[in-house]
């Protein structure tokens, strides 16, 4: 395959598995908690075993074009991983009492048959057994395990510390939790994430406030988006041109050579 070719075909395929993940980051710009996932891409010659990344998306580093880079002819550019942004969303007011948010470097912790796991997306519920749950059904878990609201509670209240309160009564704090940034953490069935490395705990999150009757709303921003989106179709239209023009190329070269040794 020319050398040209395979440079151009990189960089598309590239770009393919950006595009999955500017569609779907658009596709959950409404969802409570959403953290919008960014494109590494890793850029290789071929013999070294080295490699340049750049993040495009997100606000993270400015988005990898076609001409940020002299690039030798034998270039080639892969799809490196998905880098979620932890960086907050805007707070919705919803008035449910059981809707909650965090402001700051925290995540509730919740109860998984996989074990535990971590979300912002504080849309509870509380369930047959009177337990609070996530809107998957997982409980909520407090600083002494899953809580529990009374069929007696009344008037549930949620200080900014994490307290919940009913009928006059605290009946349980919930768990908060954070890590060192940048979080080693990643992305888990539904609104879930998961550590990195399975024996990773999280700590205590002291800098963090509860807001309750408020969701925090994905860190999506759909107009930028919509840019990518756009920037990605002319990316990828101009790498199958230069695959057409090498193909040409190589199509004239071998048709040259052949009237030539005739």
């Amino acid at each position: 395959m020319s050398e040209a070719i395979y440079t151009a075909a990189s960089g598309a395929a590239a770009q393919q598995m950006r595009l999955e993940l500017l569609a779907n980051n658009l596709a959950n710009a409404d969802t409570a908690g959403f953290k919008e996932d960014n494109a590494v891409f890793s850029a290789f010659l071929p013999g070294t075993s080295s490699s340049g990344t750049a993040v495009a998306a997100g606000g993270e580093a400015p988005p990898l074009r076609a001409d940020m880079l002299p690039l030798p002819a034998n270039y080639h550019a892969t799809f490196g991983e998905a880098r979620t942004s932890f960086s907050p969303g805007a707070l919705k007011s919803t008035g449910n009492p059981l809707d909650l948010a965090l402001e700051g470097d925290g995540f509730f912790v919740v109860q998984t048959a996989q074990g535990q796991r971590y979300t912002r997306r504080g849309a509870f519920s509380v369930n047959e057994e009177g337990t609070i749950v996530t809107s998957e059904g997982h409980p909520v878990l407090g600083e002494a395990g899953p809580i529990r609201i009374e069929p007696q509670d009344r008037d549930l209240q949620v200080d900014d510390e994490g307290n919940i309160h009913a009928s006059g009564e605290t009946i349980g704090t919930l768990q908060i939790v954070t890590f060192d940034p940048p979080f080693p953490l990643r992305k888990a069935e539904g609104s879930l994430f998961e550590p990195t490395d399975p024996l990773l705990a999280g700590r205590r999150a002291e800098s963090v406030a509860v807001r309750q009757g408020q969701l925090e709303m994905a860190n999506v921003d759909a107009v930028r988006t919509m840019i990518e989106l756009i920037e990605v179709h002319r990316i990828y239209e101009a790498c199958q041109k230069m695959m057409r023009t090498a193909d040409d190329a190589t199509g004239r070269a071998i048709n040259d050579v052949g009237r030539l040794s005739g």
